[in-house]
Formats: C-alpha cells, structure tokens, sequence
C-alpha cells in the first residue's frame, strides 16, 4: 500500500501518502523526586507507530497544560525525527523554506511520497508531475541531480512489485459497494469562527466557506468535506485508493494517521499554517482479462488524532467502483 500526498504515481509500484532522560542524586534527591511526582518520561525515540502515537499523546496532554512548554516542544522535535526512520524516509527534496517532497519506502516495493507546506506556498506535485514515478519525481525538483541509491533501490522493488502475477479479473463494481464497511465520524464538535482559541494561522475557521469551494475533494465513490472541525474525527472505507487533505487552523498541531488493513503504514504531523495532501493505494497487479493495473479493494482508514481542542478543516475521498476505472483509480479527485 502506498501513502503519499498531493501526487497518486501511476507507476511507482504495489501498494501503498517522532533523548532519554538522565537522573542523578542520592537520598536526598530522590525523597523529593518522589514527593514532587514528577511526570512520566516521554519515550522519544518510540520502536513503533504505538508507541509514536503513545508519545504523541503524553506530549499533547503537556501541551494542553502548558502550551509553552520547552520539554513538549523539544520532545515533539525528536519523535518527528523518529517518525522518518518508523515511515522508512528515502529521500527528501525542500522546494523552498518550510516547503518539501519527502519519499518513503513503507515496506519494501511500496514506495509513497509526501508534500508538505504552508498555505499560500503553491504546489509543486502537481498536474503532469503526478503521473512520473518517484525518481523522476526527485530529478525534476532536486534540478536534475541523481536521487540518493536508497530511493533507486526502493523504485527497483517497486516495479518488480507492479511485474508480480496478473489478476485473471477485475472486481465488480456492484460486489464491491455491497460488501463495503463505511465508516466516518468525529467527535461531534464543529467550531463557529467565534470559537477558535489559542493561535491562527494561514486558514481561519472563517474560510470555511472558501475551503468548502476550493479544498475539497470533488469526486470519489464516497467522500465528504468538513470544514470548521475539531476534536479529531476518522474515515474508513474498503477502497482502492484513499485520500485525505487537512489545513489545521487553531490550537497547535494533530496527528494524521493512515492505516491499511488494520496495520499502521504512515503517520505524520500537521501544524497551524500548514496544508497537507495525503494519498494511500492498494496493492494489486495487471489484470489478464482487462489490459490494465487492477488495485485491490481493502479496508482503508484514515485518523485524525492529538486534536483536542485545536480546529482543522478537512475532507477525504475513496475509490473503488465507478470512480476508479483504469488509472483514474490514482488520480486525486479534485
């Protein structure tokens, strides 16, 4: 499954859009360790996306304490590091300050790749560019220049990956939207314009309206638009292909999360001012019988998490039936 934002690569393959503590002292100092309950350590290197999204979560509840806490700002700093090593982080390309591409190799031969940048900043995957595969991708942006061997490597398994055994049929559209387990839901709060708190940036809740028009997605066999949310929310589908795109506008920064089949491949953080795309795809191979890539349809599911209290427009679309005849099953539904 593959994972990536703002650009569905056609042809980058099968499936697939964060320290420790030291303490020293003698009796002394551990009687009034103990009598200060002191708060828990944050794991800031975390082995898994469980224990990221654990960490996430201590540091969230310090914030939400203190929004000018030095430990949570430091601490968050390090588990996003960790979140490239967790996202098998390939490449990376900064098109201009605070604005990059970055290339992940989720396991091997699913190859994702991710844009992320303030808003107002235009995209660079975007139009004839979303139809190249990785490494062209990198070659245009990093202005010719040879992409790193570990993002050569993962494209090679890539396209062993999309030259695995032919599927003998393509899947009925009308068995796919009987057997489909929708989901949507958020915690129930909208936010009015009146209600936004802490700091705004980019995106206010009052360009709600204008997000509605210009943010969300436009096509998919389900998909919805919802601006002026808070408190978190998620979206489940059995798809092809995913898609979610959030511009948080108060609080801080959420958690956005992608899983497939029930397994965390991707997660990342998404700040006030910033407009992130993301797009996930199945696995799947060229069919016999219809001359083309057939994905698989599997459950997909997209979270936004670490949002209490912070306000965030946002929209998400799947593909599996009507919407996703040949390659249109990859292209982004605006």
């Amino acid at each position: 499954m593959n994972i990536r934002a703002h650009s569905p690569f056609r042809h980058s393959g099968l499936s697939f859009v964060l320290a420790t503590a030291l303490g020293v002292g003698g009796c002394g100092a551990a009687t009034e360790e103990t009598s200060s309950a002191p708060e828990a350590d944050i794991d800031v290197a975390p082995q898994t996306f469980d224990a990221a999204t654990a960490s996430l979560t201590q540091i969230a509840a310090l914030q939400a304490k203190d929004p000018s806490s030095q430990r949570a700002r430091d601490a968050l700093r390090q588990v996003e590091a960790r979140l490239d090593v967790l996202n098998h982080l390939v490449a990376r390309v900064e098109t201009s300050p605070g604005h990059v591409v970055s290339f992940y190799e989720g396991v091997p031969g699913m190859v994702s790749v991710a844009e992320k940048g303030p808003r107002g900043n235009a995209r660079v995957l975007a139009g004839p560019d979303m139809q190249k595969n990785p490494v062209e991708v990198y070659r245009t942006l990093a202005g010719g220049a040879e992409p790193p061997a570990a993002l050569l490597q993962a494209q090679a398994r890539a396209v062993a990956a999309e030259n695995a055994p032919v599927a003998e049929t393509a899947p009925d559209a009308a068995q796919l939207f009987a057997a489909n387990e929708e989901g949507f839901g958020t915690n129930g709060l909208t936010l009015a314009s009146s209600d936004t708190a802490k700091v705004t940036s980019a995106l206010t809740a009052d360009d709600g309206p204008w997000f509605q028009d210009n943010g969300c997605f436009k096509h998919g066999d389900a998909r919805g638009c919802l601006p002026n949310w808070a408190n978190g929310g998620y979206a489940q589908y059995n798809a092809k292909t995913s898609f979610l795109t959030i511009a948080p506008y108060s609080g801080d920064w959420v958690q956005v999360r992608w899983q497939y089949k029930g397994t965390t491949i991707f997660t990342d953080t998404v700040y006030v001012g910033q407009w992130n795309d993301y797009y996930g795809y199945s696995a799947g191979a060229s069919c016999a019988t219809c001359g083309y890539y057939v994905r698989q349809v599997q459950k997909h599911r997209w979270d936004i998490l670490q949002a209490s209290g912070d306000g965030f427009h946002w929209s998400y679309s799947f593909k599996w039936a009507s919407s996703c005849i040949d390659q249109e099953c990859d292209a982004f539904p605006w």
